[in-house]
């Protein structure tokens, strides 16, 4: 059975230090959403069963609406937007904790993430106890590229926590991420490390553990770290997916790379058709096993398939620089060249768009031409770059594909100009 403690509400609806006052006209559907709640903490598939359960029994409950919405944008994708507009078509919040969920779903939902964040933090300054908003804003600022911002937010609430409360784990393990990302990396892994304590099914903790020993080139620390953690992962979302691709960049690390090969085919892809996550943890993985001389087979293809389907939905240059690798390293030149043209041509003026325009294309022109004999025009253009590429979102460690894709094209280069 879910774990249905108060993560967002009690079945009666009074008011609780976790979920504030949760409406509707189902009891079972506000304990489905509890249980909802305590899924999306521990990224566990759950979290989506329940969440259709609350919706299925009460489809007017604004909370679950607003996370059904919320997954939704974080896919990446344009063509998921018609219904998010059907779901805000439908929503009547109640009370100044729906109206924050609502307005900034419709914020995101417009491409202005960073007024997204700042209601859900409005909100919380408010009720810093709040651990669903609390999950949103880290999520979205991760999203964002906006470290310190999710910093500064998940260390309000964490300070208006304590280990007694219902969720402090969870709320520990956001913190380490986010120390991590802003180089703290000593605080981080002791939040990371105690959030794991206080609640083993943690695996966005966990991960942030990985992240600090992968950051300070502790491999061997990271391997058996992960290594231990894996029992953990049984029932998780394609974050367990992640994290075993952190291994998997571990054992790259240590030269175990036919280990990591093998871990990518049993433990990496599993979702690829789903959620371009997913997409970015293989060809990240893959171009680091090719450039370190192993022999990938045909498993570019795959990628490179889904990535086609993907021209010209352009919602997150994030996903579309992963698309562009994967069409590019698979050898399909000509569509990843129509891939990045179709992303310059993409509408829109919001924050994605920007960022997309500035910082996606240029990068996503970059991998083309390293894969296309123009490595010394793909090192000027990533050398350019290199202080935007936060700007994609991700976390240090996904980004360093761009660090990696930087040291190919110059020694791409170098030997071109060695042996002309």
């Amino acid at each position: 059975m879910p774990d249905r403690r108060d993560y967002a509400g009690t079945v009666d609806s009074t008011t609780t230090s976790w979920g504030g006052t949760l409406g509707g006209r189902s009891e079972e559907a506000r304990a489905a959403f509890g249980a909802c709640v305590r899924g999306m903490l521990a990224h566990r598939v759950t979290g989506g069963a329940e969440l259709a359960r609350a919706l299925e029994l009460d489809p007017d409950l604004v909370p679950a609406q607003v996370v059904r919405g919320f997954s939704l944008r974080k896919l990446g994708r344009r063509d998921v937007l018609p219904e998010i507009d059907a779901l805000l078509g439908r929503v009547r919040p109640e009370g100044p904790r729906e109206v924050a969920l609502v307005e900034a779903l419709r914020a995101w939902r417009a491409d202005d993430g960073p007024r997204a964040a700042a209601i859900l933090d409005a909100r919380l300054e408010a009720a810093p106890r709040d651990l669903l908003l609390a999950k949103l804003a880290h999520g979205l600022r991760f999203m964002l590229g906006d470290p310190s911002g999710m910093r500064a937010s998940i260390e309000r609430v964490v300070d208006a926590s304590s280990e007694q409360d219902v969720g402090h784990g969870f709320l520990l393990g956001c913190l380490a991420f986010a120390l991590e990302e802003t180089g703290d990396y000593a605080a981080a892994e002791a939040a990371g490390r105690r959030a794991v304590e206080l609640e083993p099914s943690d695996v966005w903790g966990a991960h942030a553990v990985a992240h600090v020993l992968f950051m300070q080139c502790r491999h061997r620390e990271g391997a058996l770290w992960l290594r231990g953690y894996a029992p953990h992962l049984a029932g998780c979302t394609n974050l367990g997916g992640h994290v075993a691709w952190h291994e998997a960049i571990v054992l790259c690390e240590l030269g175990r790379t036919a280990d990591a090969l093998a871990l990518l085919d049993e433990r990496v892809v599993i979702h690829v058709d789903r959620d371009y996550r997913d997409v970015s943890n293989a060809t990240t993985l893959l171009f680091r096993l090719e450039r370190a001389g192993v022999d990938v087979g045909d498993r570019w293809a795959r990628h490179a398939r889904f990535a086609l389907e993907r021209e010209g939905d352009h919602a997150s240059a994030f996903a579309d620089l992963h698309y562009a690798l994967a069409l590019a390293a698979s050898g399909r030149l000509a569509h990843a060249a129509r891939f990045v043209a179709s992303m310059s041509d993409a509408a829109g003026d919001g924050f994605d768009a920007r960022v997309r325009r500035e910082v996606g294309v240029p990068l996503a022109r970059a991998v083309v031409d390293l894969f296309s004999g123009r490595a010394a025009e793909a090192a000027r253009t990533f050398d350019r770059l290199r202080d935007e590429t936060l700007r994609i979102g991700g976390s240090h460690a996904q980004r360093r594909i761009v660090r990696w894709m930087h040291d190919a094209a110059r020694a791409d280069a170098a030997l071109a100009e060695a042996h002309p």
